[in-house]
């Protein structure tokens, strides 16, 4: 499959400037590029000669063979040995290049000379989350930070461009002659600004029928992203967020990874399952692209201990010593009523 995916890209290479726009000259090249999960993706690189030559779009192949899967074709060598289909996709992906095509105008050339001043790149900075075990060789690269079931990387969002992202790696932070502790900080500081914790309902809305968005509504399910809802759910490791969300939610919570760009919030109460959130969390997963999924393990957020961990080992615990857990139970329990303060 993988050669046959190096043929189709190479036909791409040769024949695209064919179908772009012949007041251009175009330098266009093949890369095989590793995104979130360990995932590789065949990417044809097209960059403009001239002063844009160093910026570049990435058409990955992929997604332009989507609609000419199987049962169209049996395999990728049927697609490869057929010419009008191979042009049809040249002719695609030149309609996505012209569509997005950047100018000199949409692209900040002062930014790009000021990548490597810290200062400079400090108010872009933010965190996202990913699965240790499924980002492995992404992860070797990034400047990252292992917090139980997940890793915490560092990214600069709409640095050069809007609607972009720029993980952080090793090599920028020697750089920029930080510690990992200043990136950090850095980071959360940005991050706590662009919090949104929104019930299910809501966030759903127009996208859900109306039994559904009414069942979301007696769950009081929440969802907690940033304001573009795009990498997200890195805010749940936010030591104030996850405060602030134990304040709306009165205590105690359930944590389901929902994807990379949001997690779900549950409220901890005795009519919670974890046996269901578990379940819940792996039929969502079965709905997002690879790329997207965060992990399959649910979290608890206790409010006393003011802790995020795998609810598994968080319900080990509890009944492992439920005198102990069962009087935090009771406590917060109370809090919600306002029985008791502080």
């Amino acid at each position: 499959m993988e050669q046959m995916k190096k043929k189709l890209a190479e036909y791409m290479k040769d024949h695209l400037p064919d179908y772009l726009p012949q007041t251009e000259k175009y330098r266009i090249r093949i890369e095989e590029i590793l995104k979130e999960n360990d995932v590789k993706r065949t990417a044809v690189i097209v960059s403009e000669k001239g002063e844009m030559e160093h910026v570049s779009a990435c058409l990955f192949l992929e997604s332009f063979l989507e609609e000419y899967e199987y049962p169209v074709y049996r395999d990728l060598e049927q697609i490869a040995g057929d010419r009008k289909t191979c042009q049809k996709i040249c002719r695609e992906m030149a309609s996505v290049y012209a569509a997005n095509r950047m100018t000199r105008s949409d692209f900040d050339f002062a930014k790009a000379s000021q990548i490597h001043s810290f200062p400079y790149v400090k108010p872009a900075l933010r965190a996202g989350i990913c699965d240790p075990d499924r980002n492995r060789e992404m992860l070797k690269t990034l400047v990252s930070d292992g917090t139980g079931d997940f890793a915490q990387y560092y990214y600069l969002a709409d640095f050069l461009l809007k609607d972009t992202m720029l993980k952080v790696t090793n090599r920028m932070l020697e750089g920029w002659k930080v510690s990992k502790e200043e990136l950090r900080e850095a980071a959360m500081e940005n991050m706590k600004q662009e919090m949104r914790l929104v019930p299910m309902e809501e966030f759903m809305e127009g996208a859900c029928t109306k039994d559904e968005l009414e069942k979301n509504r007696e769950r009081g399910m929440y969802v907690l992203t940033n304001q573009k809802g795009c990498y997200g759910a890195g805010m749940i490791l936010h030591p104030d967020i996850q405060k602030l969300v134990s304040d709306k939610m009165e205590g105690d919570y359930y944590v389901l990874p929902s994807s990379i760009h949001e997690v779900l919030i549950v409220s901890d109460n005795p009519e919670t399952d974890l046996d269901d959130l578990t379940a819940e969390v792996k039929m969502a997963n079965e709905r997002v692209g690879e790329e997207d999924l965060l992990s399959y393990h649910v979290q608890h957020y206790s409010a006393s201990a003011q802790t995020l961990e795998n609810a598994c080992q968080y319900q080990k615990k509890v009944k492992a010593d439920p005198q102990k857990y069962g009087k935090e139970q009771e406590k917060t329990a109370k809090q919600r009523t306002g029985m008791v303060r502080g």
